[in-house]
């Protein structure tokens, strides 16, 4: 059974391989020693975060049990610990006011919701170091995680009473020799508990080969895509968050940009059928999402309009969220449903079956010599698209030049760990200006095609129809103008991306020998 602790001198973390408080007690500390402080006790806790580790991943851990919600962690943390009383899974917006509410704002996502992602037992123990006339020196405090997973964490916090800094080196230095010396990290501790693999928590950078084939590199990706969707799957279903389903599909948006992108990788026939399965699963969750981007930016959309537009705003997003209870609860069917875990196996299937996915013409050359070709050709489309681009232009060739930049973005995002971090980071950087002004460009024009079909749905001459329709109407006209706005700002915008400094980076990445890391 593996056992991790988490020792905690005032603000400091070491996280160590090692027993629970029984071993302390045993310590050999010559003269002082570890002397109980009361009675155990024992209670169940929730080791509460979000479910991509915000909280571990910014070094503390939130525990909450019968005694309370107790943030133990890193700088800024207080004393290594945080209290108040205990609190519910759930946003951090929605928590009652205290010390662990406050530095919980600073870190956690407000489009991310805590949640249980480890329960079992705690004991809680104190302990005092004395010397050999009984007086206390240090105080420790431990919370030993017995968690369902078979892992258990002991959380040690230690406190030097005043003019004693040497007694506490020298504890310190007695718990963290010998074989329990092993840090391991915070996530590494929550990870335990959780019974996973911190990589699979925080969504680590995938990994790539210069020399590896690029259609096993592809094949590699495509895996770790729809795992990281099959991940995300019980919290759509139990909607924790919204944050569950943007994950999903990013997850299977990536996959199918892989299979779009990399064309001559796999055969045609294979490449149409990864597409075609890829789509379906995400066909399914297309009416909540866009449910869902609405109802986050409520208050944006309100703010928008008049004062006395307002009210119809509200209204028409009460009838949004009833709509999107409905949506939620028939993808949540369509998750649960055999037809759905079919379509999900066989597509897993495909990329796991003997003898790999059937090869198409560049399937057998490196990662490095394909990315260099593909990651110039997409830039070199980028400029023709854009050099056709002026005021007169319809909206289309807007369009066309954001699916081409999101295409390149694509690319060089994929095959970023090849390359000199320099040169990758001034690409990156440029292009997500354009791409910004392209993405506020799209989405003004998606809103104002959705708010045009919302109101073409009111029926009769109802005060609360008339109200939606006028409120719709002014919104709908502040969109337009925004949408012009950013569409005039276009050229400009790829006048920047398309700057010396740019080319040269890309052709650093793109020419032979140039630009590895």
């Amino acid at each position: 059974m593996a056992k991790w602790i988490v020792m905690q001198p005032e603000t400091q973390l070491l996280f160590l391989r090692g027993a629970g408080g029984d071993t302390f007690e045993a310590l050999d500390l010559g003269k002082r020693r570890l002397r109980r402080a009361g009675e155990d006790e024992v209670s169940r806790f929730a080791l509460l975060d979000t479910f991509d580790g915000e909280v571990a991943a910014r070094g503390a851990l939130l525990v909450c049990s019968g005694a309370g919600a107790d943030l133990m962690g890193s700088a800024g943390v207080t004393g290594a610990r945080l209290s108040q009383p205990r609190c519910r899974p759930g946003y951090v917006s929605e928590m009652p006011a205290g010390p662990v509410t406050s530095w919980l704002a600073g870190v956690v996502s407000p489009l991310r919701a805590l949640i249980a992602v480890a329960e079992g037992e705690v004991v809680h123990r104190r302990l005092d170091l004395v010397d050999g006339r009984e007086k206390t020196q240090v105080r420790c405090t431990l919370w030993t995680l017995h968690g369902q997973t078979g892992a258990q964490v002991t959380i040690l916090r230690l406190e030097a009473l005043r003019g004693y800094d040497k007694a506490f080196r020298k504890l310190v230095e007695a718990i963290t020799q010998g074989d329990m010396a092993v840090d391991l990290g915070p996530l590494a501790a929550s990870a335990a508990l959780r019974g996973v693999d911190p990589e699979e928590i925080t969504g680590a950078v995938f990994d790539l080969a210069p020399e590896e084939r690029i259609i096993d590199t592809a094949t590699r990706f495509l895996r770790a895509q729809l795992a990281v969707a099959r991940r995300n799957e019980p919290g759509i279903i139990a909607d924790h968050d919204t944050e569950f389903l943007h994950d999903y599909r990013v997850a299977l948006r990536r996959a199918r940009s892989v299979v779009a992108i990399f064309r001559d990788v796999f055969d045609a026939a294979t490449r149409e059928e990864l597409k075609r399965r890829l789509g379906a699963l995400m066909a399914p969750t297309g009416a909540l999402r866009d449910l869902d981007v609405y109802l986050i930016e409520r208050d944006t959309y309100a703010s928008l309009v008049s004062a006395d537009r307002r009210r119809g705003i509200e209204k028409l997003f009460d009838r949004l969220a009833d709509r999107r209870e409905a949506a939620q609860a028939e993808l949540a069917g369509w998750l649960k449903s055999p037809d759905y875990r079919q379509a999900m196996q066989e597509c897993v299937m495909l990329l796991e079956g003997p003898g790999g996915l059937p090869p198409g013409p560049k399937a057998g050359r490196s990662a490095l010599e394909y990315a260099r070709p593909l990651i110039w050709k997409r830039y070199r489309k980028v400029q023709r698209v854009a050099a056709r681009i002026d005021a007169t232009s319809p909206d289309a060739a807007v369009h066309d030049l954001r699916i081409h930049c999101k295409k390149l973005r694509y690319a060089v995002e994929f095959f970023a760990p090849l390359f000199d971090g320099r040169d990758i980071a001034r690409i990156l950087k440029r292009l997500k200006t354009l791409q910004d002004t392209l993405g506020r460009f799209n989405d003004y024009a998606v809103q104002r095609q959705a708010l045009g079909a919302f109101s073409a749905e009111l029926r009769g001459n109802t005060r609360d129809a008339i109200e939606i329709a006028t409120s719709l109407g002014a919104l709908m006209a502040v969109l337009e103008i925004r949408q012009a706005k950013e569409r005039a700002r276009v050229a400009a915008r790829f006048a920047r991306f398309d700057a010396p400094e740019t080319h040269r980076a890309f052709e650093a990445v793109c020419k032979p020998g140039g630009g590895a890391g």
